[in-house]
Formats: structure tokens, C-alpha cells, sequence
């Protein structure tokens, strides 16, 4: 029963990000924006989500700085993407922002890690950052992780990073002002790497 649950959660979970990502898509193109033109690639038609067996699916190659799968950050998402791309472009470091729905029973640590490593987040010396949000819903508790490539772990250590969760995040991820939390750790990611680069 209880897996007969946990899969209905997953293929309804699924259909929903379809669905909002194609909304999405329309709405773009009916308002006649070019994204390219902007500078600011196209999501991946592949979603994040757990499948029938249980596994996490997770696009092989990121195409933007920030992937809200889950759909949680709303317009302001796009600011955010342009200034960490920016940022990505003007340092050695790189900052990627990843939203999944469902992680089901997965380590975030480990699953942040693991798309840092797929996606070959801040390849160049491995000074790559991933945050990995999935947001709290009726079914299961939110969970969030910072993973750090090794080139900038003696900056980034885990306690500073463990700092940036419960002391950044975690407080605003409690009312679900899930851009407030993301928007304000990269803030603090950039600030620690820049002071520790002087």
C-alpha cells in the first residue's frame, strides 16, 4: 500500500511539472520573448523526477545556471540566472541552482553532488557549487543541500556551508519564500569566495 502511494505521489508529481513547464513554455512563446536573443538558453525537455522503480531521473546536462524543475521560483528566476551567469563568466567558480520535486528517499548531499558531477559543475579546477532545494509538500518534508566541488572546499568548508542552510535558508524556506532562500545563499556563496580570494 505503501509503495502503491509513493508511486501515485511520484506520477502525479511528474504530470504537474509537465504540465507547468509546458504553461511555461507557452506563455513564453506567446508573448513573442526571445531567449535566445536575451541570451539565456531553453530548459532541457527532460524533468527531474523519481520514477516507477523508485530512482531519482535527473537530466544528464544542464543548459542554465538555474533549473527550477519543481517550478518553485518564480519570475524572478530570471534575474537570477543572468547573474550567475555572469558571475560563472567573470570567475573561476561556477554556482548552479537546482529545484527537484521528489527526491524521494535520497541523501540531498549525495544527489547534489552527483549533479555537480553529471552536469561538470566548475570543470576547471572542480570549483563548482550546487544548491539543491526540493520544496516541502503535503507528502514529504522539504530538504535542501550545498555540494562543493574540491577546488573550493578549503573556502567553502562544511560548516560554512551548514551555516548558509540554517542560518540563510532554512528560515526562509519555513515560509516558503523558496527565490528569497536560493537568491540569498548565492549572495553569501559569492561574498565568502570573494573574500577568501583576496
Amino acid at each position: 500500500m505503501k509503495n502503491r502511494m509513493r508511486i501515485l505521489i511520484s506520477v502525479f508529481s511528474l504530470v504537474a511539472a509537465t504540465l507547468l513547464f509546458t504553461m511555461c513554455k507557452n506563455t513564453e512563446s506567446s508573448s513573442g520573448s526571445t531567449d535566445a536573443a536575451e541570451g539565456t538558453m531553453e530548459q532541457t525537455d527532460s524533468v527531474a523526477y523519481v520514477g516507477a522503480d523508485g530512482k531519482l531521473v535527473i537530466p544528464e546536462q544542464a543548459t542554465m545556471a538555474v533549473s527550477d524543475f519543481a517550478g518553485v521560483l518564480g519570475d524572478s528566476v530570471r534575474g537570477l540566472e543572468d547573474d550567475l551567469r555572469m558571475y560563472g563568466a567573470q570567475t573561476p567558480a561556477q554556482i548552479v541552482v537546482v529545484t527537484i520535486s521528489d527526491i524521494a528517499d535520497a541523501d540531498p548531499q549525495q544527489i547534489a553532488a552527483e549533479i555537480g558531477k553529471r552536469w561538470g559543475v566548475g570543470k576547471e579546477k572542480d570549483n563548482g557549487v550546487v544548491i539543491l532545494v526540493q520544496p516541502k509538500t503535503a507528502h514529504s518534508v522539504g530538504k535542501v543541500a550545498i555540494a562543493v566541488g574540491k577546488g573550493l572546499e578549503p573556502m567553502l568548508t562544511d560548516v560554512c556551508c551548514q551555516g548558509i542552510v540554517s542560518d540563510i535558508m532554512l528560515p526562509k524556506l519555513r515560509t516558503e519564500d523558496y527565490y528569497g532562500a536560493v537568491s540569498a545563499a548565492v549572495a553569501d556563496l559569492v561574498r565568502t569566495i570573494s573574500m577568501m580570494q583576496q
